[in-house]
């Protein structure tokens, strides 16, 4: 073992309970070791080896402990001169009982050995979460089936939960049952929860709520008058901050609240500064939208309804029904376990919590009594309830025993249920005077060079912050350069240029896609691939140069290998195909996790077969059987001779069995091949009407078929004389045993070998048998078990494909995944996309640490909103997933060991104006709260730090600060190409020798966009939006930061949810735009972005009352699917479609804006945010009059119902033009 440092020193030695903050690539496995060791082999004090528990989160971590402990032990048993040491013999054989593992496995064990105390069969089995998953879908499916299908109160109030709560989408209850029960589970009493939650919906008031709001509003208050008091040159936000100092200083009381929030809100005749409202009002733009939701919870008036309690009474029925479903779903799933003997992890948890907390006391007690040392490694990622069964199992006192190591800045799996606070909670308790245990630091880092060190101490400090997430950055955390001496070569001062590197992709450079359909898509595509470019060309650049690495096992540099180097990414979701793409064109090797490995042909071709083996009359499973190489129908010939012995049949499976015994009838034998037609006859299987010419065993004879007929025959014939065989396999020897028969009986192996991808599907085969294997061992079923849970796994998308890649290749890793790891090049990318809060502004009900469930109130007149516990649960949620994607962005830095590359997109105004903004109000020091909590990325955060840091330098292209260097690319690099690649022809070298003779079909796609469709007819060009045109490269320098296609998308939107019967005039606009903010439809950003002018002006116009008028029998957002044929196309003016034979036909789709009952027929509306001349309306009509005559075409198909005429809106010039 190295020589510890000080710091390490400390940590080995000290006594009593002990928790160490470890910072990343601290040593915190070899301290770990060390005091475990230092307490195995003390004269004085010595603890018992099989004394000893040490508990890990994972199996290979728990090996890797087990295996430097034996060592250790090994080394002292025995000194230089071969003198034994009987002491440590003995350590060495009580070892082997030492309890180093999992915190599962070590419930488990407790369960084996005191599980008979509750009722437990000590052979109980351990199912895996996929399994699991499978049972409690079955379970839920018992509880809310019956519930939907009776008449009793329960059933109806079941069902009105799923109607007006979640919207009929039982999905989302069933996923919302899923959350509650899952969370429960983490607690040390989730039945107390439980009892909690019942408890606080059972009540007449929402005393609960009130509370909370109570307690929200004076630091919101104050908040908000920090805030506001800095605008000083903004008389607005002064006159609001008076307002708010006022308030406070009396103490906020309750009866003056009303009042000061009309106060604070904005008023319909509100003035502000000439010419400057937009820069006056974008700051008190949040302030106005809260200030209207907390305004709409009080009284309108005395004696007025309350809202608060109103809106208790509509959420208190469908929230008990909630808890009553996820209580009996968690009781029918653990009693769907119990009756076939099985434990899940969590319930090893929740049974140990029995023995430990919920008994007699007598276990505890002897686990206290049996161990000395209790020692828990990556202790940030503990949850409540295993917090309690590890407290409960270790002493106290002058006997205190606890080694608790981790990072909470490595925290970052709350998907999983784990909870920081924890952590920070203990430490927190530790750190004061005369606590039970004591903190010391681990700081010291082996890992990364000083400039990554210094780069990474600079920017945590000004983000990381108690109150967004609960962990901060002090001076304790500052990560220092270890072993200075040692890796003096990796030193600042030994530094010729900065090893961190800034490159930032301006939005729309290298882009392929513009304004469309789906322009978001399109951008986050080319956002994906220019980044991957970059980094390509930058890894290329750094391998072609020979770029020196340090490499600790030598103490010296070496040239960088492909393998030194990563690509982290937040998610691997729609990044690997772009990244492999621009590896592939670089030439750079690439490992990246494969998903789909159920996709994959081999493996599902096997589980067709076992599917068929559970049912055959299932036909997509079976054809798919025939088609595949296992059986060798994939020639469609043979296939349709199958299918023409009985036209009528609809089974497929009757149908094959029907052809195989007409063949025998025949007297064909599995040997037999049939001649075949006469040379150079060549009758079609089908006549000109698509109906088949022969039926029956005519196909077997008449020499059209014959061939094809007897080849199919020859091939069924097999799969006949197998099926019986395998069926039997499965139902007395398991799956894995069937499995194995179909490999062996059609020589999948054997095919497998020799194809081009062979190693690679054939390890997915063999990972498949190994899945049925371990599925055999847990004794958990039969055939149709097993294809559930294969199902489930599928879902889950947990089992990777082997790509049969290795060795030598840059590693594709998401953040999470590379946790523990380093390498010596990591370029982290994605910084720019999008923070995923959907977790906690989509679902009808909230499932929050501190305020329970909180749901959107269902109103009866069908208005949705939050309710003030799911209001207050949104902005908490919000900054625990910032302080978790903080955190992330944390262990993503810190994997760097030599030079660390940072990438991201952004906008050039975001560049230019917005970063040097922020980075003038903060300089050198931390961001603000709001700017930290206002963040949708974490370039959001790191931009405006690069930007103080570069100063000045900032304008330009690229340059150099103090600890990194940046680049902006405007233009993407060139691709290096591929060495040895197979040059193109030369142009001219190729001569044409066939005309495709439907050559116009190919130029027409077989699916169009009404949008896509217009814009052709209008150019009068076919090549525009034909499937291979080039796409227009979209400008990357806008006005502002708001692209048209995002403006209009947000006015749509509003149009679509807006209630007009409230949007009456200016004043009911501006509170309908407050409400759909606060229910969530839209941000802070894309509410500001709404001309609320223009959308007053259609509300109180002619067309807007007809709107009005219309009331529930409008339609907004249309969708519709089209056929359009030929002659449509030629009709609708595509000059394409002249070339087109009557036969063909078009799929069009698009979305009508509004559609207006009439009478007996409707009229449509569409609504245009185009920028547009006064007076040019009509003209610019113009060129969307083939969309509109779509329009029509597809509503009078589809509803059956007259369109008595077209208008287009402009919302811009509030002009609106009939078509």
């Amino acid at each position: 073992m190295p020589t510890p440092t000080p710091q390490q020193q400390a940590a080995i030695a000290a006594d009593g309970n002990v928790l160490v903050m470890a910072g990343a690539g601290t040593g915190k496995t070899s301290t770990l070791v060390g005091r475990v060791a230092e307490r195995l082999v003390r004269t004085e004090g010595r603890v018992a080896a099989d004394r000893l528990l040490m508990v890990t989160f994972t199996e290979a971590a728990a090996q890797e402990m087990r295996s430097r402990l034996r060592r250790e032990l090994e080394d002292r048993a025995t000194d230089p001169e071969g003198v034994v040491d009987a002491a440590m013999r003995t350590q060495l054989a009580r070892f082997e009982l030492a309890q180093i593992g999992t915190l599962h496995g070590f419930c488990l064990g407790l369960l084996r050995e005191h599980g008979a105390l509750l009722g437990l069969d000590p052979r109980f089995g351990v199912i895996d979460e996929i399994e699991g998953g499978v049972l409690a879908e079955a379970s839920m499916d018992a509880v809310i089936e019956p519930l939907l299908a009776g008449n009793d109160a329960a059933s109806e109030a079941a069902r009105s939960l799923a109607r007006v709560q979640f919207g009929g989408n039982l999905g989302a209850l069933r996923a919302c049952i899923r959350s509650v029960h899952a969370y429960a589970r983490t607690l040390p009493d989730p039945a107390a929860w439980f009892a909690e939650e019942a408890a606080k919906w059972d009540a007449a008031e929402p005393g609960d709520w009130r509370r909370w709001l109570a307690e929200f509003v004076p630091g919101w208050a104050d908040r908000w008058r920090a805030r506001l008091s800095v605008l000083a040159d903004n008389p607005n936000a002064a006159r609001r901050a008076a307002v708010l100092a006022g308030w406070i200083a009396t103490g906020l009381p309750d009866g003056e609240r009303a009042a000061v929030l009309a106060t604070l809100d904005e008023g319909a005749d509100e003035e502000w500064p000439k010419r400057r409202k937009t820069e006056c009002r974008g700051p008190l733009v949040r302030l106005f939208e809260e200030a209207a939701f907390l305004r709409s919870l009080e009284p309108a008036g005395p004696g007025a309804v309350d809202p608060l309690a109103e809106d208790w009474q509509w959420c208190r029925g469908p929230m008990a029904t909630l808890v009553a479903l996820a209580r009996e779903h968690g009781e029918r799933f653990a009693a769907e376990k119990r009756s076939r003997g099985m434990l899940d992890f969590q319930d090893l948890e929740q049974f140990a919590l029995d023995l430990l907390v919920r008994g007699d006391g007598s276990v505890p007690a002897a686990c206290r009594e049996r161990f000395e040392l209790v020692v828990v490694d990556e202790c940030q990622d503990l949850n409540a309830a295993q917090e309690c069964i590890l407290g409960v199992v270790s002493r106290g006192g002058e006997h205190a025993n606890r080694f608790l190591v981790g990072d909470v800045k490595q925290s970052i799996y709350r998907f999983r249920l784990a909870d920081p606070h924890v952590f920070q909670r203990t430490a927190d308790e530790w750190s004061r005077p005369g606590a039970a245990g004591r903190v010391l630091p681990l700081t010291g880092n082996f890992r990364s060079a000083e400039g990554i060190l210094c780069f990474v101490n600079g920017v945590f400090p000004r983000l990381m912050r108690r109150d967004v997430g609960g962990v901060g950055y002090g001076a304790d955390a500052a990560l220092e350069f270890g072993d200075p001496a040692g890796r003096a070569a990796l030193a600042v001062s030994a530094d010729t240029e900065p090893r961190v590197e800034v490159h930032v992709v301006e939005k729309g450079a290298g882009q392929n896609g513009g304004a469309g359909d789906a322009p978001g898509e399109a951008a986050d595509l080319a956002t994906g691939s220019g980044e991957a470019r970059v980094v390509a060309a930058r890894f290329r650049a750094l391998m072609d140069a020979g770029t020196p690495v340090w490499d600790r096992a030598e103490r010296g540099f070496r040239p960088v290998r492909w393998s030194d180097m990563a690509v982290l990414l937040r998610s691997e979701k729609d990044r690997a195909t772009e990244y492999a793409a621009e590896f592939a064109a670089a030439g750079i090797p690439l490992q990246a996790r494969q998903t789909g490995f159920f996709l994959r042909m081999e493996v599902s071709d096997l589980v067709s077969v076992l599917r068929c083996l559970d049912n055959p009359l299932q036909d997509i499973p079976l054809v798919a059987v025939l088609r595949s190489p296992l059986v060798g129908l994939a020639d469609l010939d043979a296939l349709a001779a199958v299918r023409m012995h009985r036209r009528d049949e609809e089974r497929w499976w009757t149908l094959v069995q029907a052809f195989h015994g007409a063949g025998l009838r025949l007297g064909l034998r599995a040997d037999d091949v049939a001649a075949g037609p006469p040379a150079g006859e060549d009758t079609p299987l089908v006549d000109a009407s698509g109906d088949p010419v022969l039926a029956g065993d005519a196909v077997f004879v008449h020499p059209a078929t014959a061939r094809s007929a007897a080849r199919a025959w020859h091939r069924l014939a097999r799969l006949m004389a197998w099926y019986p065989a395998w069926r039997l396999c499965a139902e007395r020897r398991g799956v894995a045993a069937v499995l194995e028969a179909v490999i062996d009986d059609t020589g999948c192996e054997t095919r497998l070998e020799g194809a081009p991808d062979g190693a690679a599907a054939l390890a997915n085969v063999r990972r498949l048998l190994e899945l049925a294997r371990e599925f055999d061992r847990g004794q958990r079923g039969g055939l149709y078990r097993f294809l559930r849970w294969l199902d489930a796994s599928a879902d889950a998308d947990r089992i990777e494909a082997s790509t049969g890649a290795g060795g030598d290749a840059v590693r594709l890793l998401t953040v999470h995944r590379s946790k523990g790891l380093e390498f010596p090049v990591v370029a982290v990318g994605g910084l720019g996309r999008r923070f995923n809060l959907d977790d906690f502004t989509k679902p009808a009900v909230v499932r929050d640490e501190r305020h329970g469930l909180c749901p959107v109130v269902a109103a009866p007149d069908e208005r949705r909103y939050p309710s003030v516990a799911l209001w207050l649960a949104q902005r908490r949620q919000r900054r625990e997933v910032l302080g978790e994607e903080l955190r992330l962005l944390y262990v993503a830095l810190t994997r760097a060991a030599d030079r660390l590359l940072l990438v991201g997109t952004a906008t050039a105004k975001t560049l230019d104006e917005r970063w040097p903004e922020i980075a003038a109000g903060a300089g050198s020091g931390p961001l603000s709260l709001e700017t930290v909590e206002d963040a949708a990325c974490a370039l959001d955060w790191l931009g405006p730090l690069f930007a103080a840091d570069a100063g000045p330098a900032w304008g330009g292209d690229h340059g150099v600060a103090a600890g990194f260097s940046w680049r902006r690319w405007a233009a993407l690099p060139e691709i290096v190409p591929r060495t040895g690649a197979v040059p193109a022809p030369a142009a001219g070298s190729v001569e044409p020798t066939f005309v495709y003779p439907f050559a116009a079909a190919t130029h027409e796609a077989a699916k169009v966009t009404v949008t896509g469709l217009r814009k052709r007819i209008a150019a009068g060009n076919a090549e525009e939006s034909a499937p291979y045109a080039a796409w227009v490269r979209r400008p990357s320098s806008e006005a502002d930061d708001v692209s048209a296609v995002d403006r209009g998308v947000w006015h749509h939107r509003f149009l679509e949810h807006v209630d007009f019967a409230r949007a009456v005039d200016a004043a009911g606009v501006a509170a309908e735009v407050a409400r759909l903010a606060a229910a969530g439809r839209f941000t802070e950003t894309e509410a500001a972005a709404l001309d609320q002018a223009a959308l007053a002006r259609f509300a109180t116009s002619e067309l807007g009352e007809r709107v009005r008028a219309a009331g529930a029998a409008l339609r907004r957002e249309f969708p519709f699917t089209l056929r359009l044929d030929a002659a449509d196309l030629r009709a609708l003016g595509l000059p394409s479609a002249e070339a087109l034979p009557d036969g063909e036909f078009v799929v069009a789709q698009g979305v009508v804006d509004v559609v207006v009952p009439d009478g007996d027929g409707v009229w449509i509306l569409d609504y245009k945010t185009d920028r547009v001349a006064p007076g040019g309306e009509a003209a610019k009509a113009e060129g969307y009059r083939a969309q509109l005559r779509v329009y029509a075409l597809a509503v009078e198909r589809i509803l059956a119902r007259k369109v008595h005429g077209c208008r287009l809106h402009f919302l811009t010039t509030g002009a609106s033009v009939a078509i």
